[in-house]
């Protein structure tokens, strides 16, 4: 199916971490029940989680939201946003880089 979303109130966003050497387990053991929490979120349609195969130093997140009015005034504003973020802190080596997008086209393949 092919999803024109030129009207769309979705938002993309990506966050690229670098990771202290050696970390990466115990950034996972904090951020993928985050990601699960945050993925169950009504208006969360797509929420994927990755790192590079040749550096696990580079970790990537890519979300998809319903709503970009929501994602800023509801789910960023979710307590428990507020200590993954104080927790995660200190598995990162240098600051996380987050990118938001409107998205223009998309295929999803059953």
């Amino acid at each position: 199916m092919i999803k024109s979303t030129e009207k769309s109130t979705e938002i993309e966003i990506t966050v690229e971490f670098t990771l202290k050497p050696g970390k990466i387990k115990e950034f996972e053991d904090i951020l993928l029940p985050h990601l699960e929490r945050v993925a169950n979120e009504e208006t969360c349609t797509l929420m994927a989680a990755s790192y590079d195969q040749n550096d696990e130093t580079k970790y990537f997140l890519y979300e998809r939201w319903k709503d970009e009015r929501d994602f800023w005034d509801v789910q960023m504003k979710r307590s428990y946003r507020i200590p993954y973020n104080e927790n995660i802190a200190a598995f990162e080596a240098a600051e996380r880089k987050i990118s938001m997008y409107k998205p223009r086209y998309f295929k999803v393949k059953k």
